[in-house]
Order: C-alpha cells, then sequence, then structure tokens
C-alpha cells in the first residue's frame, strides 16, 4: 500500500471533498442549463457532431468534447445534479492524477503526495466539480498530457519506441484540451518548450545538449497528434457552415473576447490583477507552503533532482498567469489550469520546511496517512448525514413556473423576452424550448400567432406588449397571452 499512498491519499480527499451533498443546491445555474440541455439534446436527438441550442439554432461557441461526456450521463440518468456534476467530478480526478504523476516522475513519491493533497484540498479546484465545467476537464487533458509528456522523455521510457508512443499517447490527450475548448490549449506548447530549454541549461555550447533536442523532438511528436485529433472537426465545421461557424467560433468567441468586447458590461470587467487578488484571498494555507518552496529554490537553486519539477511549476504558473491577466474576459474559472502548478510548489515547500516542527508533522501525517485517510472518510460520511446546505437552493421562481406550466401540459410556450440559455431549463423540465421568435443575434424569425403563450424575463431585453395579458408572474419571470393586433413587444434595459 506504500508504493500507491501517494495516489490514494490525494484521490480519497479530492472525494470527500467533492461527493458530499453533491446532489444539492440548483445545477442549472450560471451556463449549467444551457450546458446540460446542449449535451443531453446531441445524444437525445444523434447530433453529435454539430452541437445544437434551440431549434435550427446549431452552437458554435464551443467544441464538442465536454459536451458528450456530460451529455452521455444526462441522457442516460436523466437530467439531474448527480449526471451534471459526476463528469465534472472525474475530470478533477483526472487533473489530480496526472498532477500526482508528473511530480512522482520528477521528483519522488514524497513531493507527489504533499502536491496531490494540496490540490485535493485547494477549494478553488474542487468547488468546480458542482458545476458543468469545461475549464476542469480542459486542465486534466493538458494535466495528462504533460504527465505523459515526462513520461517519455525521462528515464523512464527505454526505448525509442516506447518514447514516441507515451509522446503519441500525450498529444492524443492535448488533442482532446483543443476539443474542449477554443485553441485555449494551444498556449501548452510554447510553454511545455520553455520549461524543457531552461531545464536543459548548461555551460554554453556550439549546440542543443542531446536531451533537449530529444525532448523538442517529442513535443514535436505530441503536437502534430495534438492537431490530427483536434483539427478534423475544426475543419468539417467550417466545410460543413463555412462563415457562420467561422464568425461565431472565431469571431465571437476568439477574436472578440481576445479584444475586450464581450465585457463591456461592468459586472464581468475585472482588473488585471484579478487571478493574483483571487490566489491571495482563496489560496490559503497553501499560498504560504508556496512562499516557503519559493524561498527555498532561491536559497538553494533547486529543490528536487534536476529541479525539473519546481522550474516546470513557476512556468506554467507565471505564464498562465500572465495570459490569463492580458485576456479581458477574466472569470475565476478560468484560473483551474494553475491550480495544479501552485499545488506542485505548496507540496515541495512542504517536503523542505525550514522549520523541525513542520518537518516533524509532515513525517507524521505520511506515515499515518492510513488513520488520515479513515478518519476524512468517517468525517466526509457523517456530513453527508447532516441535514446541512452547502449549495445555493433553486430560485422559488423556477419551481413556480413548471407548477405552472404543469396546468398546460401541451401548450407551446414562445420565446418573449427570454435567453436561448434560459430557455434551456424549459428543455431540461418539459424537453421542449420555446418557440423561437428570434435568433442569436436578435433578428425576427417567427411571429407568435394570437392566443400564444410567451415567457419573459426581466434581464432579456424585452417586456410584454400592449396586446399581452400576464397570466403568470414571479420575481424576474412573466407569462403572457398574446391578443389581436400581434406581438409588440417593447425593448428594455438590463436593470442588473
Amino acid at each position: 500500500m506504500r508504493s500507491i499512498r501517494h495516489w490514494l491519499l490525494p484521490l480519497v480527499l479530492l472525494l470527500c471533498m467533492t461527493l458530499p451533498h453533491l446532489g444539492q443546491g440548483d445545477w442549472q445555474r450560471t451556463d449549467g442549463a444551457w450546458y446540460g440541455a446542449i449535451a443531453v439534446q446531441a445524444w437525445r436527438t444523434g447530433e453529435l457532431w454539430t452541437l445544437h441550442g434551440p431549434p435550427g439554432q446549431p452552437y458554435f461557441n464551443k467544441p464538442p468534447l465536454a459536451f458528450w461526456l456530460h451529455g452521455i450521463a444526462l441522457h442516460a440518468f436523466g437530467p439531474g445534479p448527480l449526471p451534471a456534476r459526476l463528469p465534472s467530478v472525474l475530470a478533477a480526478c483526472i487533473g489530480l492524477v496526472a498532477c500526482v504523476w508528473t511530480v512522482r516522475l520528477l521528483a519522488g513519491r514524497r513531493a507527489a503526495l504533499l502536491s496531490g493533497v494540496a490540490l485535493a484540498l485547494t477549494g478553488e479546484y474542487f468547488r468546480r466539480t458542482r458545476e458543468i465545467s469545461l475549464d476542469l476537464w480542459q486542465a486534466a487533458f493538458v494535466m495528462l498530457a504533460i504527465a505523459m509528456l515526462v513520461r517519455a522523455s525521462g528515464a523512464h521510457a527505454h526505448s525509442t519506441r516506447a518514447r514516441a508512443a507515451w509522446a503519441c499517447a500525450s498529444g492524443a490527450s492535448l488533442g482532446a484540451a483543443l476539443l474542449t475548448k477554443p485553441f485555449v490549449a494551444a498556449a501548452t506548447v510554447p510553454l511545455l518548450a520553455f520549461c524543457l530549454a531552461w531545464n536543459s541549461l548548461r555551460p554554453i555550447r556550439s549546440h542543443a545538449p542531446p536531451d533537449l533536442r530529444r525532448s523538442l523532438a517529442l513535443l514535436g511528436v505530441a503536437t502534430v497528434v495534438a492537431l490530427a485529433v483536434a483539427l478534423p472537426w475544426h475543419l468539417s465545421m467550417v466545410a460543413l457552415h463555412g462563415g457562420e461557424f467561422t464568425s461565431q467560433y472565431l469571431g465571437a468567441e476568439v477574436v472578440d473576447r481576445a479584444a475586450g468586447r464581450l465585457t463591456a458590461s461592468p459586472l464581468w470587467a475585472k482588473p488585471w490583477w484579478f487571478y493574483l487578488h483571487q490566489i491571495g484571498v482563496a489560496y490559503w494555507p497553501w499560498l504560504a507552503c508556496v512562499a516557503i518552496a519559493v524561498a527555498a529554490w532561491v536559497r538553494r537553486g533547486r529543490l528536487s533532482g534536476r529541479g525539473s519539477v519546481e522550474r516546470w511549476a513557476i512556468v506554467w504558473a507565471l505564464g498562465w498567469l500572465l495570459l490569463l491577466s492580458i485576456f479581458p474576459d477574466r472569470r475565476d474559472r478560468y484560473a483551474v489550469v494553475v491550480w495544479p502548478a501552485l499545488s506542485v510548489l505548496a507540496g515541495l515547500g512542504l517536503a523542505h520546511a525550514p522549520w523541525a516542527w513542520l518537518r516533524f508533522g509532515v513525517r507524521g501525517f505520511i506515515t499515518h496517512w492510513r488513520i488520515v485517510a479513515g478518519c476524512v472518510i468517517g468525517g466526509a460520511i457523517v456530513f453527508s448525514l447532516l441535514p446541512v446546505r452547502v449549495q445555493r437552493p433553486i430560485e422559488p421562481q423556477w419551481p413556480a413556473l413548471f407548477g405552472f406550466l404543469d396546468t398546460l401540459p401541451n401548450e407551446a410556450v414562445w420565446q418573449g423576452g427570454f435567453s436561448p440559455a434560459r430557455g434551456a431549463r424549459l428543455y431540461l423540465e418539459r424537453g421542449a424550448w420555446p418557440v423561437p421568435s428570434r435568433d442569436r443575434w436578435g433578428n425576427a424569425v417567427a411571429e407568435p400567432p394570437e392566443g400564444a403563450l410567451l415567457i419573459y424575463h426581466r434581464r432579456d431585453g424585452l417586456a410584454p406588449g400592449v396586446n399581452e395579458q400576464p397570466v403568470f408572474t414571479f420575481d424576474d419571470l412573466t407569462l403572457t397571452r398574446l391578443g389581436p393586433g400581434g406581438w409588440r413587444p417593447f425593448e428594455v434595459d438590463d436593470p442588473g
């Protein structure tokens, strides 16, 4: 058991952080309903290659892989918090195992165990399992690609064929990351190339050291395989949908976000130091361990073996923080890719603690890891049985709406002022989207007939017109019955 404790204990800790009360709360908040509806609809209809939102509206914002993974669970077990969140738990476990594996190969079991424990107990990491998280899947695939590339580059791969196989596997995982979010994972390649160059630094030579050439060649193989995995879907979308796909996928999701044109709302705008503030506030007590590691590294020059693991962690953390801070659309979930690197530094800080009392505590923790695991499991079981709420409940307006619509079971609901993302809740609950009246650009696509039932949300830009009679109102939601004279809604500003 000692040979697997560096894997087992972090996994036990992570599962004990994520599984209790996993079925609690409103899993459809933020993008949950939108992503969940698109995902389960793909499996229900068999339209897996081109994803769709409301009828007649292809979804081009993101690649399909994470939707396939969540959708198959939602399709098999029905829409609900557990089928929606368990794939995210799996992604968190994959990312954790990959992080432990990388440190195990580069710095040994002790540092691997402590790094894994730090990541498993990072709140900003494990709380992403409470949502359908594309960022968590992307981080998992990227971390797995790094671990397999380290396996290919190191002494553990004894033959050229074995090295090539591991490099190809790394590329396949990186390709999976590119099929999860648009182009973000491509930053992995230059960051890893920089790490390899830094790790190979020696007295000045006239040519690159052999291990650098070999490592860069393996990275090249992985990059080619990643492109071979990711390009077919992207090229097929261009062939099938042309400018409609490229304008949304490249224009809106990449160019407009990079230019900051999608972050005009003051609710979204964040200062450039947003992620630094997030780390400073949310990453305790591990931030102190990171400080210990950095101080020891500056003093000694290296903390483990050839020093490659701390160099990778420093480059990875600083590189991603720089890229994310430059990117105008700043959100806390984007930083999930940074936490593994910081956790590696935290683990190294614990492994090289300068104080005897802390080293004694770390040794006791590792020696008695079975007792620790048993206590944590027992505590998680007790906590899961307690009637405590750790997730915000669903807003009462939604159950009230569904209860009212249950009295009209066969009547279609038309889209008034109601965004497709909110309409996803109706699809998940009733199996049907609101009948589209406008496309995602706001252009009229259909005219509701007299007597139609229309739905509005007060933040979605339209309010009922003079020809409509409200039949249901609760907080932000309004249902109206359209009378004679046609549909003439009023345009209104988002009250925030």
